[in-house]
C-alpha cells in the first residue's frame, strides 16, 4: 500500500502526483454519471483540492480509495443540492 507523497513534499509536488494520477479517472468517473463535461471537470479538481487539505491534517494511506471516496461523497453532495434547490428557471429571451 503505498502513500500520498506529502511528508517533506511541496503543495506543488503534491498537486502534480494527484493531478497525474488521479485527474483523467476522476473525470471519466463524474463524466460517466453528470453528462455534463464542464460540471465533471469542476468537480475533478474540486476532489483534488479536497484531497490536498486532508493530506495536510493527516497522512493518506491508500490514497486511490481515499480520492474516489471523496468523489462519490460529492457526487452524493451534488445530489442532495440538486434535489433539494431544483432545476434553475431559465427565462428565454426574445429577440
Amino acid at each position: 500500500m503505498s502513500s500520498v507523497p506529502y511528508k517533506g513534499s511541496s503543495v506543488e509536488d503534491l498537486r502534480a502526483y494527484l493531478n497525474a494520477r488521479f485527474q483523467g479517472p476522476l473525470l471519466t468517473y463524474f463524466q460517466r454519471r453528470v453528462k455534463d463535461h464542464a460540471l465533471a471537470q469542476d468537480l475533478t479538481q474540486e476532489v483534488l483540492l479536497r484531497v490536498i487539505r486532508a493530506a495536510d491534517r493527516h497522512p493518506i494511506e491508500n490514497p486511490e480509495s481515499f480520492v474516489f471516496r471523496v468523489a462519490v461523497n460529492l457526487l452524493h453532495d451534488q445530489k442532495r443540492r440538486h434535489v433539494r434547490d431544483g432545476e434553475p428557471d431559465f427565462i428565454p429571451i426574445d429577440e
